[in-house]
């Protein structure tokens, strides 16, 4: 998730710098998959899970409302 997400500009180095602990990022991590999960394609959540930003167009729409959906989780 991590990699695909600094794509998007969430890195773990943007989020420490901006001072929110680790611990957040991983729950920020773990929502999206949780969000995600029983909405895309197995072939994207294999993407997902081999860190490849390789998913189906598809499936980025529900991609893109989870990381809206999961911001609350990268509060401090």
């Amino acid at each position: 998730m991590a990699v695909i997400l600094e794509d998007y500009g969430v890195s773990a180095e943007a989020i420490e710098e901006a001072g929110i602990p680790a611990e957040n990022l991983d729950n920020y991590y773990s929502c999206i998959v949780d969000d995600v999960y029983d909405v895309v394609s197995a072939a994207t959540l294999n993407a997902i899970a081999n860190e490849q930003d390789q998913m189906l167009l598809e499936d980025q729409t529900a991609f893109n409302e989870a990381v809206t959906n999961c911001q609350d989780q990268l509060t401090m």
